[in-house]
Protein backbone atom coordinates (compact mmCIF):
# COMPACT_ATOMS: atom_id res chain seq x y z
CA UNK A 1 0.00 0.00 0.00
CA UNK A 2 2.90 2.60 0.70
CA UNK A 3 4.79 1.45 -2.24
CA UNK A 4 1.62 2.80 -4.38
CA UNK A 5 0.96 5.80 -2.45
CA UNK A 6 5.15 6.68 -2.95
CA UNK A 7 4.67 5.70 -7.04
CA UNK A 8 0.93 7.96 -6.80
CA UNK A 9 2.76 10.84 -5.30
CA UNK A 10 5.66 10.95 -7.79
CA UNK A 11 3.08 10.51 -10.57
CA UNK A 12 1.53 13.40 -9.57
CA UNK A 13 4.47 15.63 -8.79
CA UNK A 14 6.08 14.03 -12.52
CA UNK A 15 2.38 15.36 -14.29
CA UNK A 16 2.46 18.39 -12.63
CA UNK A 17 5.75 19.38 -13.99
CA UNK A 18 4.58 18.95 -17.68
CA UNK A 19 2.33 21.28 -17.36
CA UNK A 20 3.82 24.27 -15.53
CA UNK A 21 4.38 26.89 -18.02
CA UNK A 22 8.27 27.75 -18.00
CA UNK A 23 9.02 31.42 -17.00
CA UNK A 24 9.72 33.58 -19.94
CA UNK A 25 10.70 37.60 -20.30
CA UNK A 26 8.35 39.01 -22.30
CA UNK A 27 9.42 41.07 -24.98
CA UNK A 28 9.11 44.80 -25.25
CA UNK A 29 6.12 45.45 -27.79
CA UNK A 30 6.22 48.02 -30.79
CA UNK A 31 4.11 50.44 -28.78
CA UNK A 32 6.43 50.52 -25.76
CA UNK A 33 9.47 51.37 -28.34
CA UNK A 34 8.67 55.04 -28.36
CA UNK A 35 8.20 55.64 -24.67
CA UNK A 36 11.50 53.84 -23.86
CA UNK A 37 13.50 55.77 -27.18
CA UNK A 38 11.44 59.25 -25.49
CA UNK A 39 12.89 58.51 -22.16
CA UNK A 40 16.50 56.89 -22.85
CA UNK A 41 16.26 59.94 -25.58
CA UNK A 42 18.90 62.24 -23.32
CA UNK A 43 20.62 59.90 -20.49
CA UNK A 44 23.71 60.82 -18.36
CA UNK A 45 26.05 58.38 -16.84
CA UNK A 46 25.29 57.82 -12.85
CA UNK A 47 27.13 55.82 -10.57
CA UNK A 48 25.01 54.04 -8.20
CA UNK A 49 27.33 51.50 -6.36
CA UNK A 50 30.02 50.31 -7.99
CA UNK A 51 27.80 50.19 -11.25
CA UNK A 52 27.68 53.56 -13.76
CA UNK A 53 24.02 52.84 -15.82
CA UNK A 54 22.27 55.93 -18.07
CA UNK A 55 19.54 57.04 -16.69
CA UNK A 56 17.32 59.73 -17.82
CA UNK A 57 18.02 63.23 -17.10
CA UNK A 58 16.22 64.43 -14.24
CA UNK A 59 17.07 61.06 -12.25
CA UNK A 60 19.26 62.06 -9.23
CA UNK A 61 20.48 59.81 -6.67
CA UNK A 62 22.49 61.98 -4.42
CA UNK A 63 21.07 62.41 -1.26
CA UNK A 64 24.47 62.74 0.57
CA UNK A 65 27.74 63.25 0.09
CA UNK A 66 28.34 60.17 2.62
CA UNK A 67 28.21 56.81 3.12
CA UNK A 68 28.42 54.45 6.56
CA UNK A 69 31.02 51.14 6.12
CA UNK A 70 31.32 49.57 8.86
CA UNK A 71 29.82 51.81 11.22
CA UNK A 72 32.15 54.08 9.99
CA UNK A 73 31.20 57.71 8.11
CA UNK A 74 33.13 58.58 4.80
CA UNK A 75 32.42 62.07 3.52
CA UNK A 76 32.98 63.58 0.66
CA UNK A 77 33.36 67.41 -0.23
CA UNK A 78 35.00 69.40 -3.16
CA UNK A 79 38.49 70.46 -2.88
CA UNK A 80 40.01 72.28 -5.26
CA UNK A 81 43.44 71.28 -6.57
CA UNK A 82 45.85 73.48 -4.87
CA UNK A 83 44.43 72.79 -1.34
CA UNK A 84 44.29 68.80 -2.19
CA UNK A 85 48.30 69.64 -3.66
CA UNK A 86 48.97 70.85 0.27
CA UNK A 87 46.90 68.97 2.05
CA UNK A 88 48.67 65.66 0.70
CA UNK A 89 52.22 67.49 0.93
CA UNK A 90 51.36 67.56 4.61
CA UNK A 91 50.35 64.54 5.33
CA UNK A 92 53.28 63.07 3.40
CA UNK A 93 55.38 65.31 5.82
CA UNK A 94 53.59 64.16 9.07
CA UNK A 95 54.30 60.54 7.90
CA UNK A 96 58.15 60.95 7.09
CA UNK A 97 58.31 62.97 10.68
CA UNK A 98 56.40 59.75 11.86
CA UNK A 99 59.14 57.09 11.31
CA UNK A 100 61.85 59.53 12.90
CA UNK A 101 59.87 59.67 16.57
CA UNK A 102 61.52 57.82 19.09
CA UNK A 103 58.25 56.47 20.93
CA UNK A 104 57.38 54.92 17.00
CA UNK A 105 59.54 51.42 16.52
CA UNK A 106 60.46 51.20 12.72
CA UNK A 107 58.31 48.42 12.33
CA UNK A 108 55.00 50.09 13.64
CA UNK A 109 55.60 53.23 12.28
CA UNK A 110 53.10 54.96 9.63
CA UNK A 111 54.85 55.40 6.38
CA UNK A 112 54.56 55.79 3.11
CA UNK A 113 53.97 52.27 1.08
CA UNK A 114 53.76 53.92 -2.55
CA UNK A 115 53.74 57.38 -4.19
CA UNK A 116 52.15 57.80 -7.77
CA UNK A 117 52.96 61.08 -9.88
CA UNK A 118 50.04 62.07 -12.17
CA UNK A 119 50.69 63.07 -15.17
CA UNK A 120 51.12 67.19 -15.21
CA UNK A 121 52.41 66.79 -11.56
CA UNK A 122 55.74 67.20 -10.17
Amino acid sequence: MQHFRGLSALVLVGSGMLFIAPATASMSLQKDSPVINTLFAQTKPQCIGRYMIDVHESFNNQLHDMIFIDEFKIASKPLFLPAFTQRVKLREQALRDAINKPENESVNAPFIKEKIILPGES
